[in-house]
């Protein structure tokens, strides 16, 4: 279980592996940027699965930064993941490369108004495939 109960969200072998190598202070900026309150003692499985759950969150309300490049990754996606994701952003059912693309520019805006160098939305393409896969469940 995650923080708050919510379940862990599933890393497949591959994910993990790819998460494993994403530098420690990378993965601190990006818990801070999403409010994630730092322990004394980093458990970085833990800290990963925070992330997961709190970008999720955040989609949910801001919408999912992707650009062009990503958005043929997702629509590889099974249907029923991408539907899912689709409902949890907020774009229409069925998903169209079209409309994400466009839906993500917009949430991309955001985070430049912000001025921030987003570790966000940066790590945002390892984080929608496990994301996506956990809100079909």
């Amino acid at each position: 279980m995650g923080p708050d109960g919510a379940a862990n969200i599933y890393l497949t072998e591959d994910e993990a592996a790819v998460w494993g190598r994403i530098p420690e202070t990378d993965l601190v900026e990006m818990a801070v940027e999403l409010d994630i309150v730092l322990d004394e003692h980093l458990d970085r499985s833990a800290l990963i699965q925070q992330c997961l759950l709190r970008f999720m969150e955040r989609i949910g309300d801001e919408g999912l930064p992707v650009s062009k490049y990503d958005a043929a990754d997702i629509m590889d996606l099974p249907a029923d993941w991408r539907d899912a994701l689709a409902s949890h952003i907020g774009v229409g059912v069925p998903l169209t490369a079209r409309a994400l693309i466009r839906h993500g520019k917009k949430t991309w805006k955001l985070y430049q108004k912000r001025g921030e160098k987003s570790q966000v939305g940066m790590l945002a393409p390892l984080m929608v495939t496990p994301i996506a896969r956990h809100l079909a469940r």
